[in-house]
């Protein structure tokens, strides 16, 4: 073959794949899995058998909770009181009140069981019995010793828990800020982690002490100016209520150079829609299901 001949059909070869390319045939775009407080439909929330489920299911990140101890742990829970409906004491006793994370000590915290009374809200999760809140070190340990190829790459979305009324000098934004960073540098993992919190001052807390780090705006059910709301934050990450997305929203984030990464969606409408409206990862209760879902649709 000539060489002129050989160059027109690789030319037209290369011309035919951009063609196929601009009509249609281009890859999805990836969408970030993120499991919601480790795999909780699978799972007890935020325990150590939760974050082990969601990275052996191939979730993109771990998605967690922390607050401080009485004596200075960070600890991996959502309520800012110990929920009586999930945890029990180590022996079985039903706890009479929820005692505020802050007030309890590391020890105390130890004497939870927080795995064996299942959630109904998800009949498939597994109790895992005589399961206590880990610590956040727990979990990046667990994430920090996965050397896979893939696995080597989960990350963590961390969100600061804290409600005004109840922040104290122990517990203020500055003080969760750098106890996250200072936690996260230790294992060498602070370029695979997000602070985030429907605090912002935590995340403007966060920029201060190191303004490399990666920080995501939460927003409660509404729908202010997103563009503004990472303006003020200096988030990189807006997550808003999966119910207050628009396309419209996200466009204008995207324009703007951030990620919208929507919590927390369950099912394949949820994810269908939040898909179509462009969004760039999802907060799930199920990493497994929307994993499968996703490499469904892209087969």
């Amino acid at each position: 073959m000539q060489k002129s001949t050989l160059r027109f059909v690789i030319t037209s070869a290369l011309a035919a794949t951009i063609s196929g390319i601009s009509q249609g045939a281009e890859r999805p775009r990836k969408i970030e899995v993120l499991g919601h407080r480790g795999a909780r439909a699978s799972r007890p929330e935020n325990t150590m058998p939760a974050f082990r489920f969601a990275i052996d299911a191939g979730a993109d990140t771990l998605e967690l909770d922390v607050q401080m101890t009485k004596d200075g742990y960070l600890i991996v829970a959502h309520d800012r009181t110990v929920p009586t409906a999930l945890c029990q004491s180590m022996d079985g006793r039903k706890l009479a009140t929820g005692r505020a994370i802050r007030e309890l000590t590391l020890a105390e915290i130890r004497d939870l069981d927080c795995g064996s009374l299942k959630n109904e809200d998800f009949p498939n999760q597994v109790p895992a019995p005589k399961t206590t809140m880990p610590k956040l070190e727990d979990v990046l340990e667990l994430v920090s010793s996965h050397q896979g190829l893939a696995k080597s790459q989960i990350k963590l979305q961390i969100e600061a828990k804290g409600v005004p009324r109840y922040t104290t000098a122990a517990d203020s934004p500055d003080v969760l800020a750098g106890a996250i960073i200072a936690a996260a540098k230790k294992y060498q993992l602070i370029d695979r982690i997000v602070i985030q919190s429907f605090d912002h001052r935590v995340i403007a807390a966060a920029k201060k002490i190191n303004p490399r780090i990666k920080t995501a705006a939460l927003l409660a059910p509404n729908l202010p100016d997103w563009v503004s709301v990472l303006k003020s934050s200096g988030a990189s990450i807006i997550s808003p209520h999966l119910d207050w997305v628009t396309k419209e929203a996200v466009d204008a984030a995207h324009k703007y150079g951030a990620k919208v990464v929507p919590y927390t969606a369950n099912h394949e409408a949820d994810w269908k829609f939040l898909i179509t409206c462009g969004v760039d990862g999802i907060i799930t209760d199920d990493p497994q299901a929307l994993i499968k879902y996703l490499a469904d649709k892209s087969g």
